[in-house]
């Protein structure tokens, strides 16, 4: 049987959920490294492409990174390459306000870090996971203060791709509703 090229379905009109849904995320940013996934099946998919399961290796644990109310953000950029070929390059920007030396030594270590994935909670109460197939890696991160009281005191971290894109947009991460799938997320963690 030959490959489908060409378009094989349409989308309904957009349910008063999805019109209401918010811009940007939610605090909660997970990051895991893409070497701790099980090797053969690094996620498990149900038939509609949405994640289930992320399948770490045994004693391996995603990190939560809390960011700053209403200032981190996501994107995904349909690129055509050089070949013709059509990829997604995506990007998560967040600022995260923790000071002292412990945030400092996170970031240093997160700088060093190669091939990462995210699951990013959104303000509708969903999850998306980015960097599935590539893997991201922090691209910027800028510390500064501003000069009066109330200016912006936080780490301003981009994850991002450096070469290649995605082959598909972040697929949702879905257990069964939002507080199964919060709550297995949680399990992941140290």
């Amino acid at each position: 049987m030959s490959e489908i090229c060409g378009i094989i379905s349409g989308l309904n009109c957009p349910t008063c959920e999805e019109l209401q849904a918010k811009a940007g995320l939610a605090k909660n940013i997970y990051i895991g490294n893409r070497d701790d996934l099980d090797e053969t099946t690094p996620f498990t998919y149900d038939v509609d492409g949405r994640i289930t399961d992320i399948n770490l290796q045994y004693q391996t644990y995603l990190y939560k990174f809390c960011a700053k109310d209403k200032s981190a953000s996501y994107n995904q950029e349909l690129v055509t390459n050089d070949n013709g070929t059509k990829t997604y390059t995506q990007t998560i920007n967040g600022l995260f306000q923790q000071q002292g030396q412990v945030p400092k030594n996170v970031f240093d270590a997160l700088k060093e870090a190669r091939n990462l994935f995210v699951v990013v909670e959104t303000n509708y109460s969903t999850f998306e996971v980015f960097f599935v197939e590539m893997g991201g890696e922090v691209t910027a991160n800028v510390k500064g203060s501003g000069v009066n009281i109330g200016d912006a005191n936080s780490w301003n971290v981009t994850i991002a791709h450096l070469n290649a894109g995605e082959s598909k947009s972040a697929p949702d991460f879905l257990d069964t509703d939002y507080q199964t799938t919060k709550t297995l997320l949680e399990s992941y963690l140290i």
